[in-house]
């Protein structure tokens, strides 16, 4: 089923309390007014979150030890438990309207899961879903964690698969519930380096054809434009002002100005 057009931003490294800021403007804008199906693609500096049945319990180490290893900790509005996000990990946020692509919550998830699994056949891993636990699996470690939160029909947060992260820093937690040393990655699995960038455009065109979303590559520097446009006058409108104006130009595309808007002095990346 073809549902409509969509696009997918690659952010690069990202602070995660931007982040978290990005998405909330992005659903706070689709709830009240027709706007593209968005793709987040980008990579954390080292971070913990904790979801919404996370404990105390699930941190294993105390505050002043994450500190010095420049990890911060944030409590998220995802379900499920804790997870580490870092470098040479791709973190994929999915800000979609699940009445436009006719699923349930727990559909879109399968559907990221069969994403994920089909990418990582690319790399001959056989990966596969686990009976009880959500995520993609490679035997008994995981390597993909899922989680996604809806506010008023809108999605967001979305799949962290680990590619070449630094799973030493799992051991400070209880990852979503499971023993530290459950966790893998592509390149422990292949035995040689990988990175994020390797998978990104699999991952878009599988999940693309599962949920029936055309995705078109756009600059966040156009994104966060036309956030600040939308919420003029807000606390946040300077901040991400201030944010596109450190991000480069482009040449523009007209497929992905036409998803935002017609303001075509703005500039995004070529699909």
């Amino acid at each position: 089923m073809y549902a409509g057009e969509g696009i997918v931003i690659h952010a690069g490294i990202m602070n995660y309390s931007f982040a978290q800021v990005l998405m909330d403007s992005i659903v706070r804008i689709k709830r009240n007014k027709p706007w593209p199906e968005i793709l987040l693609l980008l990579e954390h500096p080292p971070v913990i979150t904790l979801g919404k049945r996370s404990t105390a319990e699930d941190i294993l180490y105390p505050d002043n030890i994450l500190k010095s290893k420049g990890i911060d900790v944030h409590n998220v509005e995802r379900g499920g438990l804790a997870t580490y996000h870092g470098p040479g990990q791709l973190v994929g946020y999915i800000l979609i309207d699940l009445k436009k692509i006719n699923m349930r919550q727990s559909q879109l998830v399968d559907h990221i899961e069969a994403a994920i699994i089909q990418s990582l056949l690319n790399y001959s891993i056989d990966a596969k879903r686990h009976r009880s636990h959500r995520g993609v699996w490679v035997g008994d470690h995981k390597i993909a964690s899922i989680g996604i939160a809806v506010r008023g029909g809108i999605t967001f947060h979305g799949f962290a698969l680990n590619c070449n992260p630094d799973l030493s820093h799992f051991d400070f937690i209880n990852p979503c519930g499971l023993n530290p040393g459950s966790m893998t990655s592509i390149t422990r699995v292949l035995g040689k380096p990988t990175s994020a960038d390797e998978i990104k455009n699999s991952i878009t065109a599988h999940l693309g054809t599962r949920i029936g979303i055309d995705f078109s590559s756009v600059s966040l520097n156009n994104l966060l434009t036309y956030i600040s446009k939308e919420q003029k006058g807000t606390h946040i409108s300077r901040h991400f002002e201030d944010e596109s104006n450190r991000i480069p130009e482009y040449p523009n595309n007209a497929i992905a100005t036409r998803r935002l808007g017609n303001d075509k002095r703005h500039c995004i990346y070529p699909a």
